[in-house]
């Protein structure tokens, strides 16, 4: 499995623990979010050392305005829209891996 489909899995498991926090409210979710957040970040940061992908600090950026808004949502300061919104944008780290993975590829 290559860096790009690594950070792919690792945001939808952390978008999928914020959904599920919505809605049960359990801490469980936010250590995982946390968890995979970690794992995300390391990824990224290896990515941008090995220096393979040019349009990393888009995706930097992008991840940043996601993490801001999951720590709103976590810790009940925001409305829960704000993260769900943050992912619909284009430029969200989701939609910017396929870019960069196009962008690899082509």
């Amino acid at each position: 499995m290559n860096a790009t489909s690594k950070l792919r899995e690792t945001m939808q498991a952390q978008e999928r623990y914020a959904a599920k926090y919505q809605i049960l409210k359990s801490p469980e979710f936010t250590d995982m979010f946390r968890g995979r957040e970690l794992e995300f970040l390391d990824l990224l940061q290896k990515l941008a050392k090995s220096r393979q992908q040019p349009d990393v600090d888009p995706l930097i950026k992008s991840y940043e305005e996601y993490r801001i808004n999951a720590d709103r949502l976590f810790s009940g300061n925001d409305n829960p829209e704000a993260l769900k919104s943050s992912t619909a944008q284009s430029s969200t780290p989701s939609t910017s891996f396929i870019t960069i993975q196009r962008t690899s590829s082509g």
